[in-house]
């Protein structure tokens, strides 16, 4: 983070037209100087792996066929929809190759688990002390993490807030996936995981 300094030196300006102008070109010639060095200067993203690449693809895909069915039933309200229409958005997945390698839940705005793929019994506890779940709810955009089980195995999660018509943010759609899983599928380490920007 830069420093702000305060240059307290009183500087004698000519009153003349010339002289105000000169001052004001210099000005924005010494500016544009900096933007051009400081974004030259910028860190480039390193590039994903082959195995990260189509990580990604694969859950920008997940993301994009579940994300208008599932805003729909929460807003309905209906919890009998929701089940349904995430089932059979998750199916359609599968028979295209597409499925996922894990469980998919649906969370309202309080971290309450309201559906769940495969269907199996819900989880009791609230979600919304998650550090994963809480910036979605704050930020409004899909983030990485990973969630650590007692024997020492880790699971990779991805969380994406559900939008209904443009900026109505209704539920938040979580992908959990086993380490080993995805490591075997698509070579990907914990590292490069949370590396990964799904927002782009």
């Amino acid at each position: 983070m830069l420093n702000h300094v305060s240059d307290t030196t009183e500087l004698r300006r000519t009153p003349t037209p010339v002289r105000d102008l000169v001052c004001g070109w210099g000005s924005a010639m010494l500016l544009l100087w900096l933007l051009a060095a400081g974004l030259g200067c910028q860190a480039e993203r390193p590039e994903l792996s082959k195995g990260a690449a189509a990580f990604k693809k694969h859950v920008h895909t997940v993301l994009a066929a579940l994300q208008a069915p599932l805003a729909s039933a929460l807003v309905s309200g209906d919890a009998a929809l929701l089940d349904r229409s995430l089932e059979k958005a998750c199916v359609a997945l599968e028979s295209k190759g597409q499925g996922i390698s894990g469980v998919v839940l649906v969370l309202d705005l309080r971290g309450v688990a309201l559906s769940r793929y495969p269907r199996q019994e819900l989880p009791t506890r609230r979600f919304s002390d998650y550090a994963l779940v809480q910036r979605v709810l704050r930020d409004r955009k899909t983030f990485a993490g990973l969630l650590y089980l007692p024997p020492g195995k880790k699971l990779y999660a991805v969380c994406s807030p559900i939008i209904e018509r443009g900026d109505n943010f209704v539920g938040i759609l979580t992908i959990v996936m086993q380490e080993s899983e995805v490591q075997q599928k698509w070579e990907l380490g914990p590292a490069e995981f949370l590396s990964i920007d799904f927002n782009l």
